[in-house]
């Protein structure tokens, strides 16, 4: 019965070991940084596991994915030095929404890009 389950995602898995690893590995990073209550360890910690992620990303050939993490390390490196500064990250936005148009390749390629807003 739990096998049943669990078949599509073992499919998924055996269909790219080594992208859904680094997917795996990026996800862990990504719950052990809210376990810390030091903001910018919490951001270190963030972008170790979008480097895994992005590895994900590019191994499975998601350009959308690729841009959205690109863009999500992009803000976190700059929320280190520019906290609450609106014309940075009004840029920012400008970026997200220029990237949109360059990687769409259909409806489900914007929801790494709304991800990334919210």
């Amino acid at each position: 019965m739990i096998i049943e389950f669990l078949q599509p995602a073992i499919i998924l898995f055996l269909a790219n070991p080594l992208a859904q690893s680094a997917g795996f590995v990026g996800m862990l990073c990504v719950w052990a940084a809210f376990l810390h209550q030091d903001d910018t360890k919490t951001i270190k910690i963030l972008l170790f596991g979008n480097f895994f992620w992005g590895l994900m990303f590019f191994l499975l050939d998601t350009h959308a994915g690729l841009a959205a993490t690109f863009l999500s390390s992009l803000r976190l490196i700059l929320s280190l030095k520019y906290k609450k500064n609106i014309a940075v990250f009004s840029g920012l936005i400008c970026l997200i929404i220029a990237l949109s148009f360059l990687t769409y390749q259909g409806p489900t390629s914007l929801l790494p890009i709304i991800t990334s807003f919210i």
